[in-house]
């Protein structure tokens, strides 16, 4: 398909480009927005498509990302109807931004008070300088729309909108109005943003986020600053979180795009109560899985959600300590290249245990080899069992257990190595743990533990942290969904064929028509 441009001064049926081709013009379909359609050449319109989808793919992205900007790396930021109560939602999202490190102006919009937490107060969004980046709207619901269109005439560049609870007539004109004044909508409901780039926290969190390689993407009632609570604990932190909320405009698609474009982000986590275009969501959540880990929650296995993440490789967890279990692991060591996991243990009993859990999970317990089973046996006592699974027993230092994970590791037919261990008064294999130096990926349970999942500090130079959960099933889900990933990263996609014959015209009819009704009614 050929490069050309076009010149229409009213829409018709016809337009030519600069090289000939002929393009035809659909009526306008919204304002001056028109529908295009250009014909493919016969024998090229696979490749052409394709190549057409992915520039537009491409656009869309960096238009995407690029109107970001001011959300979530603003130079300024408004916060509009905070109130004196200190355990309101905008006095919690005032103080931090605050608090938190954000160099550029803070400005405060709050009627009827001269100062608040050491900030003084403007009488309304008229008083504001002109062109603010962010404006944070905690004000009374009916005052919302209203104060929206006062931002966008001010020149403000994009909004948070706390507030819950608007009709679908009130976020209708709200996101009307934004798209009016050019302002990029988050919310109506949202929880806030934050961003490590700016040191901008304008959240409701009880504490600064830390700053971290996870982008958040969550539209999970109420639930959304726990998860960005939760990744500061583990020590994962995050560059980038936006609370979505009713999510009227900007979205998951959205934020992935943008964090197509970040290099501080490694992996992603997005939790979506409805998709808006799943089409675009898949699209885009493929070709950036290819490099970086997508994580969501699908607690229910919907499956139209369902088969939407398995084909766009979204790791989906069936609840928030799998998600977060998960994410540990990913965001601290490789990505498995395959599903076969040696199982290294202090005890029988957890051997045998995390054996089952690994079978569940769909992970292969592996077999090790005969040069494998031998360092091992010259290494260990008598009484140790050395094919697969690897009973070390108690009666080991934990330079020993060290060892054994290294030489289980080093086998050919292992892709990821699963240490288990106790925590008890008498012996600690956990330092053997943190010291061992492998190739490919590794996890560990630590019964006894009290937290659910945590990042055991490696040792040596740029040494990687060790995931370590409390039970085998954590564990093994875990390193179950990261090895489904890493196969599916592996599987190169195919070129789609070009086929002959077909009959689109029928098809349009099938898609239109009784059956698809009928279809829909079963």
């Amino acid at each position: 398909m050929s490069a050309g441009t076009c010149s229409v001064s009213e829409p018709g049926p016809y337009a030519q480009l600069a090289d000939g081709t002929t393009m035809l013009i659909r009526p306008a379909r919204q304002r001056d927005v028109y529908d295009v359609s250009i014909p493919l050449p016969a024998g090229e319109a696979s490749a052409a498509l394709g190549a057409c989808r992915d520039a537009v793919a491409e656009r869309e992205r960096s238009a995407g990302a690029a109107s970001l900007r001011h959300a979530l790396a603003p130079a300024s930021v408004a916060v509009i109807g905070a109130s004196p109560d200190p355990r309101s939602a905008g006095r919690t999202i005032l103080r931090n931004v605050v608090t938190g490190g954000f160099a550029g102006p803070i400005h405060v919009v709050s009627p009827g008070l001269a100062e608040l937490h050491g900030m003084p107060c403007l009488p309304s969004v008229a008083a504001l300088p002109d062109h603010v980046d962010l404006a944070v709207i905690a004000a009374p619901l009916a005052a919302v729309p209203a104060i929206a269109e006062d931002c966008g005439r001010r020149g403000v560049r994009a909004l948070v909108v706390v507030t819950a609870g608007l009709d679908r007539p009130g976020r209708a004109e709200l996101l009307d109005t934004c798209r009016r004044h050019g302002m990029r909508l988050i919310g109506p409901g949202s929880e806030g943003v934050a961003s490590a780039a700016v040191s901008l926290n304008a959240t409701a969190a009880a504490w600064h986020p830390r700053p971290g390689t996870a982008g958040l993407a969550l539209q999970s009632s109420a639930g959304d600053v726990a998860v960005l609570e939760q990744l500061s604990r583990l020590g994962i932190g995050t560059s980038s979180f936006v609370s979505l909320g009713d999510k009227d405009d900007v979205s998951g698609t959205d934020m992935l795009q943008e964090w197509a474009y970040d290099p501080a982000i490694r992996l992603a986590v997005v939790h979506l109560d409805s998709f808006g275009d799943p089409r675009k969501f898949a699209r885009t959540a493929r070709s950036i899985a290819r490099t970086m880990p997508i994580l969501t929650l699908n607690p229910t296995h919907q499956p139209i959600g369902q088969a939407v993440f398995e084909q766009a490789g979204v790791i989906a967890t069936a609840s928030l300590g799998e998600l977060l279990g998960t994410t540990a692991f990913l965001a601290s060591q490789p990505v498995p290249a395959g599903c076969r996991v040696a199982v290294v243990s202090s005890t029988c009993g957890a051997a045998v245990l995390a054996a089952d859990m690994c079978g569940d999970a769909g992970l292969q317990v592996a077999t090790l080899a005969h040069h494998t089973r031998e360092a091992l046996r010259d290494l260990l006592p008598a009484d140790a069992t050395v094919a697969g699974p690897v009973v070390t027993t108690n009666a080991i230092t934990p330079g020993t257990f060290r060892i054994c994970l290294e030489i289980a590791g080093a086998d050919p037919g292992v892709d990821a190595v699963l240490a288990l261990t106790a925590a008890t008064a008498t012996i600690d294999l956990v330092p053997g743990v943190c010291a061992a130096r492998l190739e490919v990926p590794v996890a560990a349970t630590v019964l006894g533990q009290a937290e659910p999942v945590r990042l055991l500090p490696g040792s040596g130079e740029n040494a990687q942290a060790v995931p370590a959960y409390a039970h085998h099933v954590a564990a093994a889900r875990a390193l179950g969904h990261a090895a489904r990933y890493g196969t599916w990263r592996a599987d190169q996609p195919e070129p789609v064929p070009d086929l002959g014959g077909i009959r689109q015209d029928l098809a349009e009819k099938l898609i239109d028509g009784s059956w698809l009704a009928l279809s829909a009614g079963r």
